[in-house]
């Protein structure tokens, strides 16, 4: 199982429990990438609900002090969107099975290539994105493009607001 089966899975089980999701954030390639990959297995191992893999940014203006340091620090360390998605599928390889959700601003999901990125991600064993400045015609376009679903990544913010219904 994966793409929004394995993220609704999970919010399926919190919702009949009542329980919060802990959903932690990591900024891969800090401090290192071999830490990311212990840090992000130790996080799973200690009953992460879903991880949110993020993928460094030039410029995270919606970010705070913390995640820019964080993300400075891991493009300073040569960390690509490339090494991201490969951190992702070696945790996958390991056993990871805790759902991955990778955030990230449009920006370098536009460089990397927007099908190449899909595709790319799901094989990976990415489950869902998080982009914080994607706009809802983008993610319409992409979703009419046939990228999003056929490569079993999702937009959480649309299993959100249909929640919220």
């Amino acid at each position: 199982m994966r793409g929004v089966e394995r993220i609704e899975q999970v919010f399926r089980k919190l919702n009949r429990t009542g329980a919060a999701a802990f959903m932690p954030y990591h900024a891969m390639g800090y401090p290192t990438r071999q830490q990311s990959l212990e840090i992000i297995a130790a996080l799973a191992g200690a009953g992460a609900d879903l991880v949110e893999i993020g993928i460094p940014h030039s410029d995270p203006l919606a970010d705070g002090p913390t995640i820019q340091t964080a993300t400075y620090a891991a493009l300073v360390g040569g960390t690509t969107v490339a090494d991201c998605l490969r951190m992702a599928r070696e945790l996958r390889d390991q056993g990871v099975d805790t759902p991955f959700c990778a955030m990230s601003y449009y920006n370098p999901i536009l460089a990397f290539g927007e099908e190449r990125f899909a595709n790319a991600a799901a094989k990976a064993g990415i489950d869902g994105l998080i982009v914080s400045n994607w706009s809802r015609a983008v993610f319409d376009d992409m979703r009419r493009g046939g990228l999003t679903a056929a490569n079993c990544t999702c937009c959480v913010w649309e299993s959100f607001t249909d929640t919220m219904k």
